[in-house]
């Protein structure tokens, strides 16, 4: 072989898993922006790249409910629960998908259930997610307690709970201002 040619590393599970961390990695990074079409492409090579990878499964059934594509969401995050009873990403976007169904109290549930068993990676999302249901049901201490907790563990977050629909409503209030303020 000679020096120019470029040599194929065989595909293996560590790194079909590389492959998969990086198109989740992607994925977030859409997210964030809105993005959310291309969010979705990226988490579909994530699970292509690797299926066994739940992480991007729960992402993908979380971007898909912020697609609207409400059916299709919760195939995804059954899914993932099958799999992994306790995965707080899951248990949370299940609790937004019954929240938006109308089941409310169904949906906290879910919620409290998805923050007990929380790794301490997810806390941030988790609670910034429970805002967004705290925001939609209408119950601004709740909203604000929760914005607070995940804004102390990801003050990056900030500049996306400014723009963020869920908030819409609260943006102008002194105390979303100051939560939020860089």
């Amino acid at each position: 072989m000679d020096a120019n040619e470029k040599r194929r590393v065989p595909e293996t599970e560590v790194t079909e898993r590389l492959r998969a961390e990086t198109f989740f990695m992607r994925a977030r990074g859409y997210h964030r922006l809105g993005r959310f079409e291309e969010a979705l492409a990226s988490l579909d090579e994530a699970v292509a790249a690797d299926p066994t990878y739940i992480r991007a499964q729960a992402a993908r059934a979380h971007t898909l409910r912020r697609l609207g594509r409400l059916e299709e969401a919760f195939a995804a995050v059954n899914r993932v629960l099958e799999v992994e009873p306790n995965n707080a990403v899951a248990l949370a976007t299940k609790g937004t998908l019954l929240q938006e169904q109308g089941r409310p109290q169904e949906g906290q549930a879910l919620y409290e259930e998805a923050l007990a068993a929380a790794s301490p990676e997810d806390l941030s999302l988790l609670h910034y997610n429970f805002a967004c249901f705290w925001a939609n049901a209408g119950d601004v201490a709740r909203l604000r307690e929760h914005l607070a907790l995940a804004l102390k563990l990801d003050p990056g977050k900030k500049s996306v709970a400014a723009v963020d629909r869920d908030f819409k409503k609260y943006v102008e209030e002194e105390w979303f201002l100051e939560l939020t303020a860089l």
